[in-house]
């Protein structure tokens, strides 16, 4: 009895169940498919519960997304920049790019070409190609690879690294013309008087006619019609009217002047020193002292002052001079007797302070004496003990001693003779 009641049961709820599907059915919701394999009812997939992009959703899980969508772990994804994406699980990259992971890089990502060379994207590749050069300045016909000019086309010279044309700044006196040549710029005309050939000019500075034309480098950009002074480091050539380099004339000099004897050096290039109007290098072992301007040896001496802050001795302790001979500190009594200060030049030395009584004269440390009496029209009044009056002085008598003989100096003072 019992298990006929639990069979009624069973069948009334499988009833129950297939009419519920069968409402579901009628209004649309969930139709119920059939797996041909399994032979099992399962739902039909819909956009229920999945975000707006997604097309095809099962269970709160997306199966398809729009075009322009990436499907990751059932959910919908931007599509990554310069990738197509279909909705599915997967993308390609456009034209120039390459797939790394989820990402479309360049071709020439993490490429690294040779110096002077930059890498560009080629087709479905990525090429270095040789990095082509700044264009040359308006009227330049040669320059580096920074674009700056080293060469003008023809009419044009080359001032400040820009091409000026060859009349710039050129004035031609009343009555004459300039015009550009290839090469420079002329002035048709007898300038001051003086009479020029053609395609000359008549340069006042150096007294003559010289080349129509205005040199590089140039100070005054031939303002007067000709050039009359040069720029730093070039000086204006007595023969031609130009402006040659200092180096040109002196080697390695860096500044220079001239006239119509010649050029003079007034400054020498690092590592060279300024001697008789030369540059010149002091040997091993050596370094030039700018104080007396020659090379000495590289010893700093004994009593210097400065202890050779400048890579040499410039001034030496008191009681000492500096020798403009050898670059040394010797004592200034050991170039004057009884000297105990001292100053130095090129010209020799000076004592400023005496010992024994003496006083300086003329640079020089003079005797004084109380025992030799004042002195009258430069004639002592008298003579101390073992000096005799002559020769309007007082001479030691024979056998003192080998004293000196005293005259008188200045005023009261007796020097030694």
């Amino acid at each position: 009895m019992k298990k006929c009641i639990l069979i009624i049961g069973a069948v009334l709820c499988l009833f129950a169940q297939n009419q519920a599907e069968a409402k579901a059915f009628k209004l649309g919701r969930d139709t119920p498919t059939i797996s041909a394999t399994q032979g099992k009812v399962t739902p039909r997939p819909t956009t229920d519960n999945c975000s707006t992009n997604c097309v095809k959703c099962l269970n709160k899980r997306c199966l398809s997304c729009k075009s322009g969508y990436l499907l990751q772990n059932f959910h919908c994804k931007p599509c990554p920049a310069n990738g197509t994406c279909t909705g599915t699980g997967t993308f390609s990259c456009k034209e120039g790019y390459r797939k790394v992971k989820t990402e479309c890089v360049s071709n020439c990502t993490g490429v690294r070409c040779v110096s002077g060379a930059t890498a560009v994207v080629q087709n479905n590749g990525c090429c270095c190609k040789k990095t082509q050069s700044p264009s040359c300045p308006t009227n330049c016909i040669k320059c580096t690879d920074q674009g700056v000019c080293t060469q003008c086309s023809s009419k044009y010279r080359l001032s400040s690294g820009v091409c000026v044309a060859n009349c710039t700044g050129v004035s031609c006196i009343a009555n004459a013309t300039s015009y550009a040549t290839d090469t420079g710029c002329c002035c048709k005309a007898a300038l001051t008087g003086k009479s020029c050939g053609n395609f000359e000019v008549y340069n006042e500075v150096i007294g003559k006619c010289v080349n129509a034309v205005c040199p590089n480098h140039c100070a005054d950009m031939c303002s007067k019609g000709y050039c009359s002074t040069c720029s730093s480091g070039y000086y204006l050539d007595y023969t031609s009217g130009m402006c040659p380099s200092c180096s040109s004339a002196i080697a390695n000099c860096s500044q220079c002047t001239s006239s119509k004897t010649g050029v003079t050096c007034t400054k020498c290039a690092n590592g060279t020193y300024l001697q008789n109007n030369k540059c010149v290098s002091c040997g091993n072992f050596e370094v030039y002292n700018e104080v007396i301007g020659k090379c000495v040896n590289a010893v700093c001496p004994n009593h210097c002052a400065d202890m050779c802050s400048k890579g040499y001795c410039s001034t030496c302790s008191s009681g000492y001079y500096l020798d403009y001979t050898s670059g040394m500190c010797p004592s200034c009594s050991s170039a004057i007797a009884n000297c105990s200060q001292c100053t130095s030049s090129k010209t020799g030395v000076v004592c400023q302070r005496c010992t024994n009584g003496e006083k300086p004269v003329g640079g020089q440390c003079r005797g004084t004496s109380s025992s030799h009496g004042p002195c009258v029209n430069g004639t002592p009044t008298y003579c101390g003990p073992g000096f005799i009056l002559e020769k309007n002085g007082c001479c030691p008598i024979k056998n003192n001693n080998g004293a000196a003989c005293f005259q008188c100096v200045k005023d009261d003072v007796i020097d030694r003779l």
